[in-house]
């Protein structure tokens, strides 16, 4: 009872395949992931496949396959349809029993509900491409600096195109190592007003450009 409350509460189910019946049990655990009544499984590898994503199908059976002559475990993600049509993804493990001969008689392993992941990472990905759209599109200069050594971690196309640094150039290097401070006193209170307040806005301070030429900026 403990262990069938965690394989829900994990969405989590279990499995196992005779090679020699080819008969596939699943646990309810695993029929209720993929949107099925219990005992409604067909209990056969095909009838898993026909659940498997039709761009995944090929791959998962090369894994298996694989880690069947190779006598080792296997990990892989794959997307599935769900009964109610929808299509999410699940992580398999599993691994083969031997015979004494080193034959494969058995297969067993679990499948996990990984869906929210999934879409969590998905979603940060494409937070990710706004935010890189957003930064090296904008008209203005932007750079991240590491608080912790002063380095530019990146910079945008604009302060490549004012500056006139190359990105190569200024990655990986710091503002005072470039001359990028007309005045270093100017960086000193910027740094400490960012480490004090967590942030600042509104502060006019002088840069100066490769070429020697300064400007004011915020």
């Amino acid at each position: 009872m403990m262990l069938a409350l965690a394989m829900q509460s994990s969405r989590m189910g279990v499995w196992w395949r005779d090679i020699a019946t080819e008969i596939v049990f699943w646990s309810e655990e695993l029929e209720e992931i993929f949107g099925l009544e219990k005992g409604d499984f067909s209990k056969t590898e095909n009838g898993f496949y026909d659940l498997v994503h039709e761009d995944d199908r090929q791959r998962i059976w090369a894994e298996v396959e694989n880690a069947i002559a190779e006598h080792r475990d296997y990990v892989i993600e794959f997307r599935f349809h769900h009964a109610d049509g929808s299509i999410r993804w699940m992580e398999g493990r599993g691994q083969a029993v031997y015979s004494e001969k080193g034959e494969p008689v058995r297969l067993y392993g679990i499948g996990m509900d990984v869906t929210h992941r999934k879409q969590a990472e998905e979603a940060l990905r494409e937070s990710k491409e706004r935010f890189s759209k957003a930064f090296n599109s904008s008209p203005l200069v932007f750079t991240i600096t590491s608080l912790k050594t002063g380095k530019l971690i990146e910079v945008n196309e604009t302060f490549v195109r004012i500056s006139g640094y190359t990105r190569e150039e200024a990655v990986g290097r710091t503002s005072a190592e470039l001359g990028l401070w007309a005045d270093t006193e100017e960086r000193e209170r910027e740094l400490r007003a960012v480490l004090n307040q967590g942030q600042i806005t509104n502060l006019e301070c002088r840069f100066r450009l490769r070429d020697g030429a300064e400007f004011i900026g915020l």
